[in-house]
């Protein structure tokens, strides 16, 4: 598990919307402090790429769950990360085929921003 910084970012990174979104931010477009992207490839074997953007310089605590809501894997636990784009690589070795969750839960540390939590659906296919 790596995540990775993405300095140079092009315009293909950015979603129309993003830190703007309505299914993470708020109902007036305020904006938010983290926007979770969809894993690729997905399904997956062996390994699958777990994006997100920052708004700020946050705290990031990114999990993966079962269907019964028990967590299987912590890839990022209340790490500092830059604002941008980043990328984190998952391996699930020793984990059986099936419907996975993965939860991103970010704290802005200026303290402008709410806290972030969206959860996204992977498929592991072994």
């Amino acid at each position: 598990i790596r995540p990775t910084s993405h300095d140079t970012e092009t315009e293909e990174d950015f979603e129309e919307g993003d830190y703007f979104d309505d299914e993470y931010g708020s109902e007036d477009g305020t904006p938010i402090a983290a926007k979770l992207y969809q894993n690729y490839p997905n399904p997956f074997n062996p390994t699958t790429t777990v994006s997100f953007r920052l708004e700020t310089s946050s705290l990031v605590t990114l999990k993966v769950y079962n269907v019964l809501g028990q967590e299987v894997a912590t890839l990022l636990n209340g790490e500092q990360m830059d604002e941008g784009y980043q990328t984190v690589q998952f391996n699930p070795a020793g984990m059986s085929s099936g419907v996975y969750f993965y939860r991103i839960d970010v704290q802005d540390q200026d303290g402008q921003f709410a806290r972030t939590l969206a959860t996204k659906k992977m498929l592991l296919i072994k």
